[in-house]
């Protein structure tokens, strides 16, 4: 039946020499759920909905004062942003044969590998809503529309001078440590890596103080702590474009839980399992994340050589 854990799959590893080490699995570093960039959210009891307020800065005043008369009135506006929580899970059916038969423990093992499936999840969700958001930039500055960029058009030192300034005028405020991330795929940091000419790059094992460095941190360079996500995103067009996010100090989007991610174990038996033969490992969480404000963060659209 298909999603059985069953006795069969061990044919492939059941020998004489069968070694009781699970081999370990190669694995993203999560990067998009990162609490240190996104605003923490808390539902009510009772309610599905979390909302964010936000009351816009005033204008200056350029106008002078006639004397004896004050200055008319304004109002304060509040805008907000709303997320919805959505129920994600998963599952795995663990015969009581395959159970029997296996040399290693399967019902440890399924809830590692579904806590991993659950933070998966998690991070891309977090990557598939803030990739559609942010204030568009092209790493070639002449590009207007995605089938502008061209296969030359790569992320360098000078393109993320450019891009530091354009966050500066956009009064993003830098991280306490004074610089901005940039979330990049593996391609776009060896685009990065590979612009020698201005000898900009920082290498991560070069910094003076190495307790500091966040997961995934590679290297600094123009203003930017470079941070490597394999999960990166990438879209079709004339060329594949990679999504590079570069944000400040304000989380540009929020996250929130109104069901906390749980994990549960049935064990066998039931009247849908009279002869106790299954048990099952899942877990179970109602999440979702909103982009709070585009103006925060920004999304560079760039080429990338292919590794």
């Amino acid at each position: 039946m298909a999603g059985e854990t069953t006795s069969a799959i061990l044919s492939e590893v059941m020998t004489f020499t069968l070694q009781r080490k699970v081999l370990e699995n190669l694995r993203s570093a999560y990067t998009y759920a990162n609490r240190a960039w996104t605003e923490p959210g808390q539902f009510v009891p009772g309610a599905d909905i979390i909302k964010w307020a936000s009351v816009p800065d005033l204008t200056a005043d350029t106008t002078p004062l006639a004397e004896g008369t004050p200055p008319t009135a304004v109002a304060l506006s509040v805008d907000s942003v709303s997320l919805d929580a959505a129920q994600y899970g998963g599952l795995v059916k663990i015969t009581d044969l395959a159970k029997l038969k296996s040399p290693f423990d399967l019902v440890n093992i399924a809830a590692e590998r579904l806590s991993d499936k659950a933070q998966k999840t998690i991070d891309q969700l977090v990557r598939d809503e803030v990739a559609a958001g942010g204030t568009r930039v092209f790493s070639a500055a002449a590009d207007t529309v995605r089938t502008d960029v061209g296969s030359g058009d790569l992320v360098t030192a000078a393109v993320l001078r450019r891009l530091n300034g354009k966050m500066k005028k956009a009064n993003i405020e830098p991280f306490a440590d004074r610089y901005f991330r940039l979330i990049v795929s593996p391609e776009v940091e060896f685009d990065i890596r590979n612009d020698t000419a201005t000898g900009g790059f920082i290498d991560v094992n070069k910094y003076t103080q190495p307790d500091t460095i966040i997961r995934g941190e590679v290297g600094r360079m123009e203003g930017f702590r470079i941070i490597v996500a394999d999960t990166a995103p990438t879209v079709a067009s004339s060329v594949t474009i990679h999504l590079s996010l570069a944000l400040g100090k304000l989380p540009g989007w929020g996250m929130g839980d109104l069901q906390t991610l749980r994990t549960y174990h049935t064990a066998p038996g039931g009247q849908s399992d009279p002869l106790h033969q299954n048990e099952f490992v899942g877990y179970k969480m109602d999440f979702g994340t909103a982009i709070l404000d585009n103006a925060r963060y920004m999304r560079l659209e760039s080429a990338a050589t292919a590794l």
